[in-house]
């Protein structure tokens, strides 16, 4: 199925309209201003202070989260990517992370179209189908595939996973091509996110046992086997450091994640078997098409390989908690992608034939699902997530102008307090977000825990003014500077603090003056 020029030209086309659509679709809550705010995302601000911590390392000196991670494997690949993007680009390191962002978006859109058109489909139902796939269902639970935001290893290196199943689809899986790609799998992922190469491992692995198993040809069982050898051979090389610090003795990971992350009867799971079961109906019905018979039978492969990997998960991490860990719920992209897919090609088989009020059906479920999405990311962008207010994001700027660069400080345990990294640009004594990336000393998880619980006295509504005393008096010891407050926390003055900075709603107080 050669591609013919004209070909290429209308899918290029395709494809900048459907980008432009999703990109505006994402973005447009996070437009205030002068500016694109970079999303909401929890994850964000983590690689971010990562980030600035290697390429100013006279920022969060003192911030235990960010002395904690000062070496984090395969992610420091990844750190030195968005910092290189930085110093060519000439753009500021928030920019830079969106910039990465929507270069793996585009990469990840592209990768499906090129998918759909292998399979002759028209550039429009290309660009539909790929506009399906861009929505947020693809995860049980999480964030994945198109999103705007920090550049995110787990989101960004997704990029690759279209490409993959479009050369599972349509390559040779004998012998030496199977070793290359799972090679190509694990060299792909071993820089960035090891992880993914892990999951997608385990789903490309159980469809080709099941190929193989089901042709007969028994010789490739060698060949499979050694081209799982070869992928953890590439993904565990530069892993060993955060294996090390994971599964080390001493370790609170495991405590942390100690409540497993149930799927069964969740919202998610259940759009996993609306989506499955819509994608195996538009399976069955295409499985005999000569033109495309063998892709989609691929499809159906994969589809089912993954289903199984999901619908096991749940019982498996009730035995072994520690597989909450790898999260394999996260194959649940694939089934919602093969979707996409197949719902792309019956529209572009039956929608042009189809009866005018069956096209106004399927033309509402796709204003449904766009709909839906608006009102996910109007409810993440709503004001009370500080990442996506305006007014915190200016005040936390100020403080950077008006703070030294080593500063400590002390927020709130607001939702998205800890994008005060990211806009200030000044460390923190501790944030509710740290406790995780806290967890792999059990004495630093303690001393996380502990420090929560000042926090919390420190701004609880009951607590006494002794109470308030005893947790400044451990600040000033600790050798916090600044503590942010609202307005309506009116207290300060009795307990010797002077007000740097307000602006709107915040305050900013300080507790004794940094070191210059």
């Amino acid at each position: 199925m050669s591609l013919q020029a004209s070909g290429w030209t209308g899918l290029g086309i395709a494809f900048l309209g459907v980008f432009s659509l999703v990109f505006v679709l994402q973005t447009w809550p996070f437009r205030q201003g002068d500016r694109w705010l970079p999303g909401t995302h929890a994850d964000g601000p983590f690689h971010f202070y990562n980030q600035l911590a290697r390429r100013a390392p006279d920022h969060f000196r003192r911030d235990l989260a960010v002395i904690e991670n000062r070496s984090l494997g395969a992610y420091e690949y990844f750190y030195r990517l968005i910092n290189l993007v930085t110093s060519v680009s000439g753009t500021s390191l928030s920019s830079a992370n969106m910039l990465v962002c929507w270069a793996a978006n585009a990469l990840y859109l592209a990768g499906i179209m090129v998918l759909l058109h292998r399979l002759q489909l028209h550039p429009l139902w290309c660009a539909v189908g790929a506009f399906i796939a861009s929505q947020p269902f693809v995860l049980i639970g999480m964030w994945s595939g198109v999103v705007h935001s920090l550049a995110i290893p787990r989101e960004v290196c997704l990029w690759p996973l279209p490409w993959f199943v479009l050369w599972f689809l349509q390559g040779p899986r004998d012998s030496g091509w199977m070793l290359l790609f799972y090679a190509c799998l694990g060299a792909v992922y071993c820089l960035a996110y090891p992880l993914w190469a892990v999951l997608f491992g385990i789903l490309f692995g159980i469809a080709d046992l099941g190929m193989i198993l089901t042709s007969g040809r028994y010789s490739q069982l060698a060949w499979l086997v050694a081209s799982a050898v070869v992928c953890i051979a590439l993904v565990a090389l530069p892993s060993l450091t955060t294996f090390k610090a994971v599964s080390c003795d001493g370790s609170a990971v495991l405590d942390y994640n100690a409540i497993t992350r149930s799927v069964y009867f969740t919202k998610g799971f259940r759009r996993l078997l609306v989506f499955s079961g819509l994608a195996l109906v538009a399976w069955w019905w295409m499985r005999d098409d000569a033109a495309i018979g063998p892709l989609v039978n691929r499809m159906g492969i994969l589809l089912a390989s993954a289903l199984l990997v999901c619908l096991a998960y749940e019982p498996v991490q009730r035995l072994m908690p520690q597989v909450s860990l790898l999260y394999p719920g996260r194959l649940s992209l694939v089934p919602y992608l093969i979707f996409a897919l197949l719902a792309a090609v019956a529209l572009n088989t039956h929608f042009a034939t189809s009866p005018r009020w069956a096209q106004g059906v399927l033309v509402l479920v796709l204003l449904g699902i766009t709909l839906d999405r608006q009102r996910w990311i109007l409810e993440e962008s709503r004001p009370e997530q500080l990442a996506s207010n305006l007014e915190f994001v200016r005040f936390a700027e100020r403080i950077r102008e008006v703070t030294p660069v080593d500063s400590l400080c002390l927020m709130p345990p607001l939702l998205g307090s800890h994008y005060f990294r990211v806009h200030a640009e000044r460390g923190l004594w501790i944030d509710p977000k740290d406790l995780g990336i806290l967890s792999r000393s059990r004495k630093i998880f303690d001393e996380a825990q502990r420090r929560l619980g000042f926090q919390k006295t420190l701004f609880a509504a009951e607590s006494s003014n002794s109470e308030r005393e005893k947790v400044i008096s451990e600040l000033r010891a600790a050798g916090v500077n600044f503590l942010v407050v609202t307005t309506a926390q009116s207290w300060g003055a009795e307990y010797g603090l002077r007000q740097v900075l307000e602006s709107g709603r915040w305050r900013l107080l300080a507790i004794q003056e940094a070191a210059q």
